[in-house]
């Protein structure tokens, strides 16, 4: 007898679980405030360069009117470029040795600013762009700061992931939620640029932390069946996050402020810790044979149900457990075996290119909603609610026409759409479209969860999933980074995601379809996957029943404790 067992009688998914996941998806909102708090904490405005002379010029000893005054002050500014469309007065200024030299207007040389910047507070009334005068030659650093919190979610989906094996899911998520509400905190007081990019570094690996184990816990308490469905509900929390830091963003303009009213009410989410149980099949794993019985007894008198015998009492759970591992295969893999044969080995890349490609489309086009030439409040609150119609219509979908064949189509109409953005002006209409690109990514990245889960062996299907996830995490480092490179071609990211995104929707149809099928159990199977004419390319036409019990199965292996990283 396997632990999943113990649903049959209690219920898969009761009022018990309904509960603890609900409170547990609420965990997921500061997550998406603070994944994509960037796009406001350094937002762009106009600026230009200061000059000492201009500052102190006396309108009235020249007796210029106010119009006259603004007209001189406006002609002292360096002008853009217009052959090159270099804007100039950004970082040049024109030298003036003296308030007499301003009506001298040909003898002006034209200089790098020296004595700092002037911004426009009118939207934003601060951000640490203004702060720190990250323009110029330092205009590389918000990107950087960007990478660096992602940096930060790459490390806190490994560290979070082995410690939570080891003290406990539910011990993980409430250091993780209190690491994001102190580091975050913290950041709103940052004295310069470097502790705030540290900062971000560990609010990215708290907030991965608080995501990562409120997935995990809300997947362990329920059967296999609903797993697909609380998997990627709490994505939908997560978009919540997304159109509410919209809102703080619109009420809040300065950064340092938007940054802790973001943090601090963190702490609310404390108020849940006595409604959350610890994951019983974790706790099993730590031979805890008693505390896994009473939370498996509140599920079972929280649903109504009777709890089993070999479930109710210590001892029989203990012996129970251990018939179960004996049965099992105790060999321990490692990524190695994923490339040990050319066929696990060639499926395994294509799906690490896959994730990264999801991830990197993703965060370029989350990260990018200031630069379209709509409301950036606007914008943002309309690309989180994109995601709520996705994620139903990977729900809808994915069990119908196929794992692969609906992430290929969703890639490949994405990609498209990014590149037409390329002939569109800023306005409502790249807008649009971008948004159909974002709909399409938000649909794959749900999906290819599953399907990447369906391909791996059993084995090795944690540590697969595993690498999936570290791929990702590189994706979002690069996200911010493709977007700096549009400072050199404004359409060059957007051709970038493009290119990638139909790149990985072709590659994804080499992969075989998991819908109908039996799945594979051992390394040897994993191998022979997909090598007779089983690619979803190939397999247009099969039966449309789904094998729930061949995904349950594959569901249930990624989500065992060992797994580390999700």
């Amino acid at each position: 007898m396997k632990f999943d067992d113990v649903f049959k009688s209690i219920g898969e998914f009761g009022a018990y679980q309904k509960r603890a996941y609900a409170l547990l998806v609420l965990t997921a909102i500061p997550v998406g405030i603070h994944f994509l708090a960037q796009v406001f904490l350094a937002a762009e405005t106009d600026h230009w360069c200061t000059n000492a002379v201009i500052e102190a010029f006396n309108c009235t000893e020249y007796g210029l009117s106010e119009n006259g005054c603004k007209n001189l002050t406006n002609s002292l500014i360096v002008k853009d470029n217009t052959e090159t469309n270099e804007q100039e007065r950004h970082c040049k200024s024109y030298q003036f040795e003296s308030e007499d030299d301003v009506f001298d207007n040909t003898s002006w040389p034209v200089v790098d600013c020296t004595t700092g910047w002037k911004y426009d507070t009118s939207q934003y009334h601060s951000t640490i762009i203004q702060e720190w005068n990250l323009v110029c030659k330092d205009s590389h650093k918000p990107a950087t700061a960007a990478s660096v919190m992602f940096g930060g979610v790459l490390l806190g989906s490994i560290l979070c992931g082995t410690f939570a094996d080891h003290i406990g899911r539910k011990k993980v998520l409430f250091i993780c939620l209190s690491l994001a509400t102190l580091t975050g905190s913290l950041a709103s007081f940052s004295p310069n640029f470097w502790f705030y990019c540290l900062m971000r570094f560990c609010i990215g690996a708290a907030c991965m932390g608080t995501y990562l184990m409120a997935f995990v816990i809300s997947t362990e308490i329920v059967g296999p069946k609903p797993r697909t469905f609380t998997g990627i509900t709490i994505e939908m929390f997560f978009a919540i996050g997304y159109m509410l830091l919209a809102l703080l963003s619109y009420l809040i303009r300065s950064w340092r402020n938007l940054q802790l009213v973001s943090s601090v009410p963190i702490l609310l989410t404390f108020i849940i810790f006595p409604f959350v149980p610890e994951s019983p099949r974790w706790l099993i794993t730590q031979k805890r044979y008693k505390e896994a019985t009473d939370i498996l007894k509140k599920m079972a008198e929280g649903n109504g149900r009777e709890l089993p015998s070999e479930f109710s009492d210590p001892d029989e759970l203990e012996k129970t457990m251990m018939k179960s591992e004996e049965e099992g295969d105790m060999k321990r893999h490692t990524i190695v075996d994923l490339f040990r044969t050319p066929n696990l080995r060639k499926k395994s890349l294509n799906l690490f290119y896959n994730w990264m490609v999801n991830s990197l489309v993703y965060y370029g086009l989350s990260l990018g909603t200031s630069n379209m030439g709509v409301n950036d409040y606007l914008a943002m609150f309309v690309s989180g609610a994109v995601e709520l119609p996705a994620v139903v219509f990977c729900l809808l979908t994915a069990s119908r026409f196929g794992r692969g064949r609906t992430i290929s189509f969703v890639m490949i109409v994405g990609g498209l759409a990014c590149f037409a953005t390329v002939f569109l002006e800023k306005g409502p209409a790249l807008m649009s479209v971008a948004m159909i690109g974002k709909f399409c990514i938000t649909a794959s990245f749900a999906i290819i969860y599953i399907f990447a889960a369906e391909q791996f062996p059993t084995p090795v299907r944690g540590v697969g999933i595993g690498c999936c996830s570290v791929a990702a995490r590189i994706g979002g480092i690069m996200a911010p980074q493709i977007l700096y490179f549009g400072s050199l071609w404004k359409p060059l990211p957007y051709v970038v995601f493009s290119v990638m995104s139909v790149s990985a929707g072709v590659l994804v149809l080499l992969l075989p379809e998991t819908l109908n099928v039996q799945l594979p159990e051992s390394i040897e199977d994993g191998e022979t996957f997909g090598k007779n004419n089983s690619s979803t390319l190939k397999c247009w036409k099969r039966n449309r029943e789904v094998d729930e019990k061949a995904t349950e199965d594959a569901l249930n292996t990624t989500y065992k404790p060992a797994d580390g990283v999700i």
